[in-house]
């Protein structure tokens, strides 16, 4: 059954401006400034999903980005894989194409949404596991996470220093089958508010562990404390 015409509301949605802030900032989640100078583009508001279809379309499917939306041109953009693996490597748009692709139907959700809220969807991604790039880096014995980043980066929303997105997940996690690097959603190349031109996609995670817009993917032998880590989340 399809809702395309309108978004359902929330609790949070419902509040008024001045409580919802204040609620935001009891839970820990961002207010979202308009505009700063190190932000690639304004950060968008969320947009809720408004869409009840077992597939969400692209259009109807949730956002909710911490950094503006990065410019990226596909030919200019690279993938490198480095820290702890014996080759460190890098591959273009293109060459990850060229390779063998996995599609798997992943439901994202936004830790902060709320009991019967809409920041949530359900896609089908398409693209190269994450596994089979860590095999060809080679990832040494000693390795325990990965660490994936984003090119979106500018002012934390609360503490207002600059930062860049990344998240790390457990070299299991990492190496286990579904975890992708995304470059379709839908059957069609990822939009830029949802990462183009790749992201990562882990079954079962919450949606800020599906970093967009990925840049790097750093194998660790050491907890990483990055902001998205040890101060959010």
């Amino acid at each position: 059954m399809a809702n395309h015409g309108s978004i359902r509301p929330t609790l949070l949605t419902r509040l008024p401006e001045t409580h919802r802030r204040a609620f935001l900032r009891t839970i820990g989640l961002a207010v979202i400034p308009a505009w700063d100078p190190l932000r690639a583009s304004p950060i968008p508001p969320p947009i809720e999903t408004s869409s009840a279809d077992w597939l969400t379309p692209v259009e109807h499917f949730f956002v909710r980005s911490h950094l503006g939306t990065p410019s990226i041109e596909r030919d200019q953009w690279k993938l490198t894989v480095e820290g702890k693996v014996r080759r460190p490597r890098q591959w273009t748009w293109s060459q990850l194409k060229e390779m063998e692709q996995e599609s798997c139907t992943v439901t994202l959700e936004c830790a902060e949404n709320l009991p019967g809220g809409s920041l949530v969807g359900n896609a089908q991604w398409r693209g190269v596991p994450l596994a089979r790039l860590l095999d060809e880096a080679g990832v040494q014995e000693d390795a325990r996470e990965v660490v994936l980043q984003g090119a979106d980066r500018g002012l934390d929303e609360l503490e207002m220093v600059p930062v860049t997105y990344a998240r790390s997940l457990p070299l299991d996690e990492a190496m286990t089958a579904g975890t992708l690097v995304a470059l379709e959603m839908n059957g069609r190349p990822l939009t830029p508010e949802h990462g183009f031109p790749a992201r990562i996609i882990v079954p079962g995670w919450y949606g800020m562990a599906h970093v967009k817009w990925l840049t790097r993917v750093r194998v660790s032998a050491e907890p990483y404390r990055g902001f998205y880590m040890a101060k959010r989340y």
